[in-house]
This record gives C-alpha cells, sequence and structure tokens, in this order.
C-alpha cells in the first residue's frame, strides 16, 4: 500500500507493537500486518480492533489468517495519549521554545501535589539534547516511548 501524509496521522508500528503488548485494545482505524505494513479502511465505521474482528477483516482481504500474535492495532497519536491518561493516569504535556521547538513532561495523574494542584512528575526532557525535541512530533514520540518505558517497569 502506498504511504500518504494520511498515515503520519497513526503511531509506528514499534510503538503499536509496544501499546499491544501493555493491554490496549481500543478500537482503531488502522492496523499493521505481520510484515509491519499499514492498513486503513476509508470508511469510519469499519473499525479495527485486536480480537476476532480483525482477523476475520484480514481472512477476508489477504485469503489467509492473520493471528494476534504478526498483527496489530495501529491508534492515532491522540488516541494514544489519551488511552495514556484514561488507562494508567499519565498525561503528557508539552513546553513550547518556539514555533517548532518543545520539551515534554510525563506526569503521574495518581499523585497530586496538594500545595500547588500539580501532578507528580515522572519525567521531564532534556533541552540539552535539542537534536531530540526540534519539533512537536518529535517530543510527542519520544513523550509516549517514556510513558510506555514507566509502565513496563511499574
Amino acid at each position: 500500500m502506498e504511504e500518504s501524509i494520511f498515515v503520519t496521522d497513526f503511531v509506528t508500528y514499534d510503538i503499536a507493537k509496544s501499546l499491544k503488548d501493555l493491554g490496549f485494545n481500543e478500537k482503531c482505524f488502522g492496523y499493521f500486518n505481520e510484515k509491519k505494513s499499514f492498513f486503513h479502511h476509508e470508511h469510519p465505521q469499519a473499525f479495527y480492533t485486536r480480537n476476532d474482528s480483525v482477523e476475520s477483516y484480514c481472512t477476508n482481504i489477504f485469503s489467509k489468517r492473520v493471528t494476534r500474535a504478526n498483527a496489530c492495532q495501529a491508534p492515532l497519536w491522540q488516541q494514544v495519549t489519551d488511552w495514556l491518561r484514561i488507562e494508567h493516569k499519565i498525561n503528557i504535556n508539552f513546553d513550547f521554545v518556539g514555533i517548532d521547538s518543545c520539551s515534554y513532561i510525563v506526569e503521574n495523574l495518581n499523585k497530586i501535589d496538594p500545595n500547588f494542584s500539580t501532578p507528580e512528575f515522572l519525567y521531564v526532557s532534556d533541552m540539552s539534547k535539542s537534536e531530540d525535541f526540534i519539533s512537536y512530533y518529535n517530543a510527542r514520540k519520544y513523550a509516549i516511548l517514556k510513558a510506555i518505558e514507566i509502565i513496563r517497569n511499574k
């Protein structure tokens, strides 16, 4: 399938696979197959989940069985930040430095400082590594990866 700008709205395969391993099981507009290729459906009513509906859809389209082990959902970036906040009480905030640069903060919503009504910081990105945070999109990616790492290490 030809890649388009549309594909950039979805997380990468590696992030999607990590989310699957953490229990992500939300409805998605797309998925990755066993070869890490991205597929989507043009119709909003056609959602993909990690359950049998994805496997049935893949079997019909590709005439072969796609198992849970080799396919995973492809959520939108915003869908992931919402899922982290709702399911794991982890929030991601961004601190913009100019138009194209920003850093990020990963916060624990389970621990709110009563004096300031702010969440506990689990991680604050290092602005001295400016090559990693040249854009909002890179900061968003690294913030989600850091949140995944934090959840895995709980």
